[in-house]
């Protein structure tokens, strides 16, 4: 029987996703930034998890919580529609709460990125279809606020 990484061997990623009426003008530009990013996320040989979660007005959906990033799919037009307005802080709450509980009481080691400037620069790399990796010291976690 293959031994099972612990949890500080794999990554964490979490991403919440704004499926709000605004992305719908650049709604081709998110579905293949997002693809890009998934991709490398894949081809990366890392062990991670990846959770997605997507929100409008009407709900919050947790399309996918702490599972391999290999089996997650891809996003098209039929999954990724914009419409509705803006809860950002409910679907903020919800997200780490998902989180939370995919953890299942364990505490990982959490690298905090200054909102003002790291989390912007790994957006901005998601955006681009880079990925953002730790930069040496840091931990396997990350958390963007």
């Amino acid at each position: 029987m293959p031994k099972l990484p612990n949890i500080d061997q794999r990554t964490l990623v979490t991403f919440l996703l704004d499926e709000t009426g605004s992305m719908e003008s650049i709604k081709d530009d998110t579905i293949g930034g997002f693809n890009s990013y998934l991709s490398a996320l894949k081809g990366s040989g890392e062990l991670i998890d990846f959770t997605l979660i997507k929100f409008d007005s009407r709900r919050i959906e947790k399309v996918c919580v702490a599972i391999p990033v290999s089996d997650v799919a891809e996003l098209d037009t039929k999954s990724y529609q914009p419409g509705a307005s803006t809860p950002l802080i409910d679907a903020a709450y919800k997200t780490i709460k998902a989180v939370e509980k995919s953890l299942n009481g364990k505490s990982p080691k959490v690298t905090r990125l200054h909102p003002n400037r790291r989390a912007r620069e790994c957006l901005h790399r998601a955006q681009l279809g880079g990925t953002e990796r730790p930069h040496e010291g840091e931990k396997r976690c990350w958390v963007a606020v």
